[in-house]
């Protein structure tokens, strides 16, 4: 059967969302607030010599030269252990340079030493702590960017009469992967994509979001099985391998080069439609399936595709941003302002946009797929 699409951007859908992230790596060098922080330590020894300096031209008794001490304090959130131990050494050196210069009592000297060498070997402890945490947090994040590598795998960018463009974003700044998925499988015709929304955020959601996946691409890989036969397979392995009561809002569709969209709809939002005209409708399903893992009974829908048609899947990141004062940046209007042509820059200026309404916040995760039907593609008949 074939329907033509009705506004209707707000679906009766359920669940929460999460939603796996792009791998953050950092830059080549170690940089803080000054820059390049392997600067830091000359800036250090010259600040402690102009001290220094001072003091010893001060007509006055020695005053404490565990001041000096702030030098490799600073160094050791900074900087690496064998600078830090070169700026202890420093200060050291400057210490025994102004009681030399201002000698107080034999008692008063030795304390001040002493506690200026012990405040400097506190920094190098700290420092050497503070190198072996951040090597365990290499580690993690290397870690979860091959998980994220294996449960996210690159969506293409085009396959025959279809370009695509993905981005995602996470709540969770420290986070490489969540709970939204989105995949695209070739088809010798087209893709079979999912866009689904995991109940639960963050980290907990990660299982049964890599369940769905895996089913997901297993099913696609079978012979002869139907959008409706996918989607069975996929509802049959949240049920059996995923957590109990947890479930997921997905659609799964079909796109072919000949001109159509199949979609299976269980409780999420729908795909957007922005024609050649910039008029963006709603492929809303006449019903709602409930979601994965509740059993759902199962039914598809099939649209028309038109030259220059774009397809915006996503999951509700995106429909529910809202702004410090409540104000929702309705997706649809969005849509019909973006005429970026490449499908992944428009993806990342609806993300982009999404976060500037929200006040660069990161209150909920987000993805969301680009499809871009061009009639005279590579998949031209």
């Amino acid at each position: 059967m074939t329907q033509e699409p009705v506004l209707a951007v707000m679906p009766p859908g359920e669940g929460d969302t999460t939603v796996p992230v792009q791998a953050r790596t950092g830059p080549a060098r170690r940089r803080g607030p000054l820059g390049d922080v392997r600067a830091l330590a000359p800036a250090l020894m010259v600040l402690l010599s102009v001290v220094a300096a001072v003091e010893i031209g001060e007509d006055r008794p020695v005053a404490s030269v565990a001041w000096l001490a702030l030098g490799p304090l600073v160094a050791s959130l900074l900087l690496t252990s064998r600078w830090t131990a070169l700026v202890a050494a420093y200060s050291l050196v400057l210490g025994a340079l102004v009681v030399a210069f201002r000698p107080g009592s034999a008692q008063v000297v030795t304390v001040q030493l002493l506690v200026l060498a012990g405040l400097g070997g506190f920094a190098v402890g700290n420092c050497l702590l503070r190198e072996r945490r951040e090597r365990h947090l290499r580690a993690v994040l290397r870690v979860a960017q091959v998980a994220q590598a294996a449960i996210l795998q690159p969506v293409p960018p085009r396959t025959g009469r279809f370009a695509f463009g993905s981005r995602y974003l996470s709540s969770d700044a420290t986070s490489e992967v969540a709970g939204d998925v989105l995949d695209a499988q070739a088809t010798g015709r087209g893709a079979r994509i999912l866009v689904g929304d995991v109940d639960g955020r963050g980290l907990s959601a990660v299982p049964l979001a890599s369940i769905m996946l895996a089913s997901f691409r297993e099913a696609c890989e079978r012979p002869g099985l139907s959008l409706l036969e996918v989607a069975r397979a996929v509802d049959h392995a949240v049920n059996l391998l995923g957590a109990q009561g947890q479930s997921a809002t997905a659609v799964i569709m079909d796109v072919d080069d000949r001109g159509w969209a199949e979609i299976v709809n269980c409780g999420h939002p729908p795909p957007l439609r922005r024609d050649a005209d910039g008029r963006v409708t709603s492929l809303s399903p006449q019903r709602y399936a409930t979601a994965l893992g509740r059993s759902p009974e199962l039914h598809s829908d099939t649209f028309t595709l038109t030259p220059q048609d774009r397809l915006v899947l996503y999951t509700d990141g995106l429909l529910e941003s809202r702004n410090p004062l409540g104000a929702v940046l309705p997706l649809d209007r969005q849509l019909s302002d973006i005429d970026e042509p490449d499908p992944a820059v428009a993806a990342g200026q609806l993300l982009d946009d999404t976060l500037r309404h929200r006040g660069r916040r990161y209150e909920d995760d987000a993805a969301v797929l680009v499809i871009d039907f061009n009639p005279a593609g590579p998949g031209a008949l």
